[in-house]
């Protein structure tokens, strides 16, 4: 129910802002919607969409997924320093904790006219984690002069419910890395941000949210 359950909430999230989240699967989604403003909900195990373009930020995102072949899953791996941030696991191999990335950055298929914004953990308790700490005011000041950014995530799991979600590290994606910046940023959120907003969504009025 995680990944269900990270849709859920970032669809809210987005209607409270004014803007129409359009929930699609990965598998349906069209060629021309690709390079559309888009929120990639799961890990690339379970987002064929999220793995594809995890693959096209190669060299953009100093953080990226593993295999982690032990466990038959995902892994968080920083690619500056070669460290391997592997879920812990009980002693019935269930995940105790999850890592997750939040990643916003344009999007490659499109980088002059879209944005892409991506929300995966390891398993799907580190997908929901993520989606919620999107919401997070504190989150959003802390990232307030970050327009492209990724972020790590860690929470506890307990019962097969995620608790004690911490941003680990934010790290800032240049316009350079990142690819060029919109033309005179055109595309805006039709009312103006307050004081206290960021804006870690792409800024259009329709934008299509994938699940797996």
């Amino acid at each position: 129910m995680g990944d269900i359950g990270a849709l859920v909430e970032i669809e809210a999230q987005l209607r409270r802002l004014g803007f129409a989240g359009k929930i699609t699967e990965s598998k349906q989604l069209s060629p021309r919607e690709l390079s559309s403003d888009l929120v990639l909900v799961g890990g690339p195990v379970a987002n064929a969409v999220t793995r594809t373009m995890m693959a096209k930020l190669r060299g953009t995102t100093s953080y990226d997924f593993a295999e982690d072949p032990e466990h038959e899953a995902a892994m968080v791996q920083d690619l500056r320093t070669g460290r391997l941030l592997i879920p812990q696991y009980d002693e019935s191999g269930y995940p105790v904790s999850d890592h997750a990335l939040i990643i916003r950055t344009p999007n490659p298929l499109a980088p002059d006219t879209s944005e892409l914004v991506i929300v995966a953990g390891c398993f799907e308790h580190g997908t929901e984690a993520a989606a919620e700490k999107l919401g997070d005011q504190k989150f959003l000041r802390r990232l307030k002069k970050m327009k492209h950014f990724e972020a790590l995530v860690e929470t506890t799991v307990v019962n097969g419910a995620h608790y004690n979600t911490k941003l680990v590290e934010t790290r800032h994606i240049s316009a350079g890395s990142g690819g060029p910046r919109h033309a005179d940023d055109r595309l805006r959120r039709q009312r103006p941000l307050r004081r206290d907003e960021a804006e870690p969504i792409p800024v259009r009025k329709t934008i299509t949210l994938v699940g797996r």
